[in-house]
């Protein structure tokens, strides 16, 4: 604050010259903007805090659903597999994830799914070149690991179809 001489007024020597920028706002000079201000950032604060907790409980929640989508995608197998005794065989057709439209995919799938059953009792008895399957006999071992391809099997049926024993 700095003083002047009075020009105007009478009987003052000096008098404390006060700018508008110096001076203190007065309460009820923007009382209409900023009173709803207040009110605005509150609200703005709440909404703020309520999607950040609903997007974390979001990703939650889809974790949850992808867990439990990926636990319904096990391969199929079908009981009288799994009733298999532990030194049995039996000859089986794997159903395979991939499009029977495109047949490198169909080969690779198959490639895949025999590297993997490496080290166990599977053997191949057929290899399928236009649709996405593979005839195998495999042991509890080999079950127990297609059971565990999610990603490459999605079902594993009983072959029941006989090969002829002789001529007729």
């Amino acid at each position: 604050m700095r003083l002047q001489k009075p020009d105007t007024m009478k009987n003052a020597k000096y008098q404390p010259m006060i700018r508008e920028y110096d001076a203190p706002a007065s309460p009820t000079k923007f009382e209409g903007y900023w009173a709803g201000a207040t009110i605005d950032v509150k609200w703005t604060v709440a909404i703020v805090s309520l999607l950040v907790a609903l997007a974390g409980a979001g990703s939650v929640t889809a974790y949850i659903v992808t867990a439990y989508i990926m636990m319904d995608e096990r391969p199929v197998i079908d009981p009288e597999l799994r009733a298999m005794p532990s030194g049995g065989s039996a000859r089986v057709l794997v159903e395979l994830r991939a499009r029977a439209a495109d047949p490198s995919a169909v080969s690779d799938a198959q490639n895949e799914v025999l590297r993997r059953l490496a080290g166990t009792g599977a053997r191949l008895a057929r290899r399928y070149t236009t649709a996405p399957l593979l005839a195998l006999e495999i042991d509890a071992a080999a079950l127990a690991r297609l059971e565990q391809m999610t990603d490459l099997v999605t079902r594993v049926r009983a072959d029941r179809i006989s090969t002829p024993s002789g001529p007729r």
